[in-house]
């Protein structure tokens, strides 16, 4: 009775080790599935580039204030 009671404690031991080594596997193997297609994604899709902005010359007595966004702009 012992040894059927340490065979079976031996048994499940290494079938809790199996099943705790195949869910890390999967779960590694889900994340890098995941960032391949992140990094695939990224690499299709073209990158969002921002218009030149161009100044022109003004009278120098005029002043202009504004704001782009990006920032407050004095144009003295």
């Amino acid at each position: 009775m012992n040894s059927i009671r340490s065979l079976f404690l031996g048994l499940l031991s290494i079938a809790v080790i199996a099943g705790t080594v195949l869910l890390t596997a999967s779960f590694v193997a889900l994340m890098a599935g995941l960032a391949a297609v992140t990094l695939i994604a990224r690499a299709l899709i073209p990158a969002n580039r921002r218009a030149p902005i161009y100044a022109r010359a003004r009278k120098s007595d005029e002043i202009r204030v504004w704001n782009d966004g990006r920032g407050t702009i004095i144009d003295q």
